[in-house]
């Protein structure tokens, strides 16, 4: 039984990473590489579901970003405790996307920023009151994903993305 939860739960986040990469492949170009799937160094067992590289006028800017498939609700944070309605909701308190793209800017030596982007499992809304991931990483309903992007992301420079950074990137394909 709870094994076919675990392999439920995996298939689901499956679904949420899949909405996110085919957003996110849209970006893509000489300038920005979109890589999924990557182990994250120096992380334990944590993976790394989506990581977009863009090369600006200023350098690289990477951005880590992390799939949520989560029932359609009502989430409020209140101090450090999350509920989804009026139950507790652990999930969000222990997101640590933000703890991922530090090991990953030690790892590279380059700024990491994070999100994380939450889709609703059925049918309905993720509506929020004052929502906030257990380690402070920002985040945004999957419908908004591009235009969330479109801000935090820079313009590309046209140029291609540091491929000494892409290969980095790379190497963290299948590692455990």
């Amino acid at each position: 039984m709870v094994t076919s939860a675990r392999s439920r739960r995996s298939s689901l986040g499956a679904q949420g990473e899949a909405r996110t990469a085919a957003v996110l492949d849209g970006l893509a170009g000489p300038d920005t590489v979109v890589l999924h799937s990557l182990s994250a160094p120096g992380f334990g067992a944590g993976d790394l579901d989506h990581v977009v590289l863009r090369q600006t006028v200023v350098g690289a800017v990477l951005l880590v970003v992390d799939s949520k498939l989560w029932k359609p609700g009502l989430y409020l944070t209140a101090g450090s405790r999350t509920y989804r309605g009026l139950q507790r909701f652990r999930p969000a308190e222990h997101v640590t996307t933000s703890l991922a793209a530090a090991k990953l800017s030690e790892h590279l030596g380059i700024p990491v920023h994070a999100l994380v982007v939450i889709w609703p499992s059925h049918p309905g809304q993720i509506t929020s009151l004052g929502l906030c991931m257990g380690d402070g990483t920002p985040w945004c309903r999957g419908e908004r994903l591009a235009r969330t992007l479109a801000r935090m992301l820079p313009a590309g420079s046209g140029e291609r993305a540091d491929a000494a950074v892409v290969a980095a990137l790379r190497a963290l394909r299948g590692r455990s």
